[in-house]
């Protein structure tokens, strides 16, 4: 983690969802066989996803052939194919738009999310940060735990 960066995600309501997510456009930057690639997507927080998971979909949008790359794949529980493995993608940098916020080891991608309009942001980042969730305000702040403790 580099720099101070506070992130704020609000509660919002998406038409055909039911109750209200927690959610903010993140930014990210990863190669695949030497290429550089970006895009940046809405995540939800999740506590209860072990992985950050990006829908395929958007990955798709950024790498059109992917039959072009061989990625690894990590078994889990939840997502992925009927042997509950996804692949993924290592070493990704996220961002608010600025300096790198954090950089994952593995950004799992799943297709079965493609269905919601979001992608997760999981455990394995929020572990990073420490929270102040004020539910009467709407919204939660993920200040770097170096920053926060």
């Amino acid at each position: 983690m580099t720099g101070f960066t506070v992130v704020r995600f609000n509660f919002e309501s998406l038409k055909g969802y039911h109750g209200k997510y927690l959610l903010k456009q993140l930014c990210m930057s990863f190669s695949l066989d030497g290429e550089e690639y970006s895009l940046c997507e809405m995540f939800a927080l999740d506590t209860g996803s072990s992985f950050t998971i990006l829908r395929q979909s958007v990955f798709e949008q950024v790498v059109e052939d992917l039959s072009d790359h061989v990625l690894p794949t990590i078994k889990i529980s939840g997502y992925g194919d009927e042997k509950n493995t996804a692949p993924y993608i290592r070493d990704v940098d996220i961002s608010v738009g600025g300096p790198t916020l954090l950089s994952l080891k593995k950004l799992v991608l799943s297709a079965e999310i493609n269905l919601k309009p979001f992608s997760l942001l999981g455990t394995d980042a929020l572990e990073h940060f420490c929270m102040i969730f004020d539910p009467e305000q709407e919204y939660a702040v993920l200040i770097p735990k170096q920053i926060g403790t």
